[in-house]
């Protein structure tokens, strides 16, 4: 998969949010990771695993993402109704989104509303921090299905 930042050089930011939404939406945690800036930062805070909570450079950050999601049974499903706020600052982004997703161990499936601020600048992102709830996952992963 080639990363957005060689097929569209200087891609704006809204371009590279629907990229990132794209991806997220494809599971392709890779191609996810190819839009961020070879130092970015990724937070996630309210992650339940720790080592996703705070990770910094590309290269971690798809190796981390990608370890994770391999391991873990909860899989993230459609990315639906996407809104992103733009703000006076041209770097700075905030997307809202909803995603469904299933637990392989139970057959539980869950939707949850992610909060996304991005600074992007030069076509890629830099900075990415994720605020979601994670309840309903923890809840799918713990009831069995039916």
């Amino acid at each position: 998969m080639s990363d957005v930042s060689t097929t569209v050089p200087h891609a704006s930011p809204r371009t590279i949010i629907d990229r990132m939404l794209e991806l997220l939406g494809r599971h392709d945690y890779s191609g996810f990771a190819d839009i961020f800036a070879e130092d970015a930062v990724c937070d996630m805070p309210f992650m339940t695993v720790p080592v996703l909570r705070h990770i910094e450079g590309r290269e971690k950050i798809k190796a981390t993402i990608a370890g994770a999601e391999a391991a873990s049974p909860i899989k993230l499903g459609e990315v639906r109704s996407p809104v992103v706020y733009e703000t006076s600052d041209a770097e700075l982004w905030f997307v809202e989104y909803t995603a469904t997703g299933t637990v392989t161990t139970t057959g539980g499936s869950y939707r949850t509303t992610y909060f996304v601020m991005l600074r992007i600048r030069d076509g890629l992102i830099h900075y990415y921090r994720q605020y979601n709830e994670s309840g309903a996952a923890i809840i799918a992963s713990t009831t069995p299905a039916g």
